[in-house]
This record gives C-alpha cells, sequence and structure tokens, in this order.
C-alpha cells in the first residue's frame, strides 16, 4: 500500500489518516501503523480493497481487542515491509485497554478532511484533530483514579508534547472556534482554550478531565464502576499470558 495513495485506496469510500499525521511519512514508510477513519457504511468496500491488495484481516488477543477498530496486515511488495493497518468505524477513545468512550464527530471529521500539505493523502484537518489529541489525552485517564492520593498527575507523553506543538502551529484559530462553539458549554470551551494557550500539561489536562466526566456521559460506552472493573481484569489477564508465554 503506501505506494497506493489513499485517493487510490478511496474507490468511493469516506476516509482520512485522523491522528498522529506529524510523522505520517513514517506510516506511508510502513515504519509505524495507519490510522484510518473510515466511514462505517462503506465498510464492506473497504474490506473488498484491502482483499484485492492482499492485506488479511488480524484478531488481536481478547484482552487489547476494540469493537469499532480492525487490524489488516500486508507485506509491501518492494520493501518487504509489513504494513499494519488500523481501521476505525468510530472515534472509540478514552482508557488504555478500555475505550469507554464513543465521539460522536466522525461524519463531520470525514467531512472536513483534506489533503495532507507534504504526502498524498486524505487527513483529517489540523483543528479537529489537535481538539481530539487534547480530548484523547483526558479521556485516557481512568475511571476512579485519584491523583491526590497518589500525589502525582497524569503524565503527558514526549510524543504527545511534539504532536501538539506541530497542531498548533498549522490551525486557523477561527474554525477551531467555530468547533469549541458548535460542541461544547463554556466551561469545557475555556479548559480547552487555557490548554491550547498554556500548553498540554499535566495540570490542564487533569482540570479538563473533570469537566468531561460529567459534561460527555451520554458518550460513555459503560460507567466508571464497570470500566474501572474491566481495566483491572484486562491488566491482570494480559500480565498471565505474559508470564505463561516465557514457558
Amino acid at each position: 500500500f503506501p505506494t497506493r495513495r489513499s485517493s487510490d485506496l478511496d474507490c468511493g469510500i469516506f476516509l482520512c489518516h485522523w491522528k498522529s499525521n506529524a510523522t505520517l511519512g513514517k506510516a506511508l514508510n510502513a515504519d509505524t501503523d495507519l490510522d484510518i477513519l473510515v466511514d462505517i457504511k462503506r465498510k464492506s468496500n473497504l474490506e473488498e480493497v484491502f482483499k484485492e491488495i492482499g492485506a488479511v484481516k488480524f484478531e488481536a488477543i481478547p484482552q487489547k481487542r476494540y469493537k469499532n477498530i480492525d487490524d489488516w496486515l500486508c507485506i509491501d511488495d518492494e520493501s518487504g515491509k509489513l504494513i499494519h493497518f488500523h481501521t476505525h468505524y468510530a472515534l472509540d477513545v478514552g482508557e488504555k485497554l478500555i475505550k469507554s468512550y464513543k465521539l460522536p464527530y466522525a461524519q463531520e471529521i470525514l467531512q472536513s478532511r483534506q489533503k495532507h500539505p507534504d504526502h498524498d493523502f486524505w487527513v483529517i484537518s489540523p483543528e479537529w484533530e489537535l481538539l481530539l489529541l487534547i480530548l484523547r489525552s483526558a479521556l485516557r485517564i481512568p475511571p476512579l483514579y485519584s491523583y491526590k492520593i497518589r500525589n502525582q498527575l497524569p503524565k503527558i507523553g514526549k510524543d504527545t508534547a511534539i504532536e501538539f506543538e506541530w497542531l498548533k502551529n498549522r490551525i486557523s484559530k477561527n474554525k477551531l472556534n467555530k468547533i469549541l462553539r458548535d460542541h461544547y458549554h463554556t466551561e469545557l470551551r475555556e479548559c480547552i482554550q487555557d490548554i491550547i494557550n498554556k500548553g498540554i500539561l499535566p495540570s490542564t489536562i487533569e482540570k479538563l478531565n473533570k469537566s468531561l466526566r460529567s459534561s460527555m456521559q451520554n458518550c460513555r460506552n459503560s460507567n466508571s464502576i464497570y470500566v474501572f472493573g474491566q481495566l483491572i481484569t484486562r491488566r491482570i489477564l494480559i500480565r498471565i499470558k505474559s508470564i505463561l508465554f516465557k514457558f
């Protein structure tokens, strides 16, 4: 695939690469995974295209499997590299191993997609990508997790910080403000603007998480207690499997 750009893969299928576009070149060179958001109504069409290029659907272990995300693997004939596609049919985000939030912006993001400035590939707009990066960082904090008890704030990865600055330099403030006005109340808008102005910091992300918990309950797939229990169970099972694998 990466020799077949997204315009070729599109074939009437509405899709775009929706995160980590700062390093899209690495993904197109099969040095990292491709995360593609796809219109759910075109799922069967995309699967036919994958089969045509020799891709195989891969089932992750149950503890690392998500309802609206498929994994496809393909060998690039020219380089011999393994290409890993994550096909997202919804914007499922949240805690690692769980992703308990389904954000309702997929169609709007696909409608506003654009070509990457350096690659012939459909990507999410920088305004939406920056907003989702912020939301994903905040919603990744597990429920019932007290940073006051642990005496530490959530960690912000180096790659996330670099991606944040890359996107911040590419957005239109007017377009971003319109998205915020269309979707969020004043408190949430102020939290998000605070992050954009001050940077994606542990303190600002924790503050946004507290506001999102109450504001986005309608986007939750499960309640906090169930999610917390599932998170602990999955971590234990993954740990047991890793120990057994050594033997």
